[in-house]
């Protein structure tokens, strides 16, 4: 399944699979699985910017997405906790690796998939690392690394009706390779 899939669909694949798994023995929240998959909704009244290190542009849908993250049982407190204590989580935001940062006030009481929740708040440009680890510690970290192709390998799996299908990328030159393998 993994040769057939182009790699920008590998990770959704396997963040897909990883839900339905967790799913099937109740280990994930679906309200917290929506709110990562499509963020809050509805109106909200926009306080003043409490902080000094979130841009005044940028405010707005910081809060919309803080207050809609705070609409889950388990982060009812983190909008006050967030508005009250900002600069404790400004460590987050400036930290190159804020996936593996604690979560301020929270982080003994979240598990792994609800910490991407507030990640995709502060950091979203880390969700994905976030969600390679998550994954990783799921179901396995065979899941996130992409096999190495083999024609050998893919030419075992075809035969007169499923053929053997190459997607060439600008770039790519697989003649030497095939030249060799029809040697072999």
């Amino acid at each position: 399944m993994c040769r057939s899939l182009f790699e920008c669909h590998k990770l959704l694949f396997s963040t897909l699979l990883t839900h339905r798994i967790l799913n099937g023995n109740n280990d994930i929240n679906n309200e917290e699985w929506r709110y990562l998959l499509a963020g809050p909704s509805g109106e909200v009244h926009i306080p003043e910017n409490p902080t000094k290190w979130i841009q005044e542009n940028s405010w707005p849908d910081f809060y919309r997405q803080i207050h809609g993250v705070s609409q889950l049982e388990i982060l009812k407190e983190f909008e006050k906790k967030f508005i009250e204590n900002d600069e404790e989580f400004k460590v987050i935001f400036e930290s190159n690796t804020p996936h593996l940062e604690p979560i301020p006030y929270f982080n003994d009481t979240l598990n792994e998939f609800q910490k991407i929740l507030i990640l995709k708040i502060i950091r979203p440009d880390k969700v994905i690392p976030a969600v390679q680890s998550w994954i990783t510690n799921s179901i396995g970290q065979q899941y996130i690394l992409a096999p190495s192709f083999e024609l050998a390998k893919c030419f075992k799996d075809s035969n007169q009706m499923t053929p053997l299908l190459i997607i060439l990328s600008s770039g790519s030159d697989p003649v030497t390779d095939f030249l060799k393998f029809a040697e072999e």
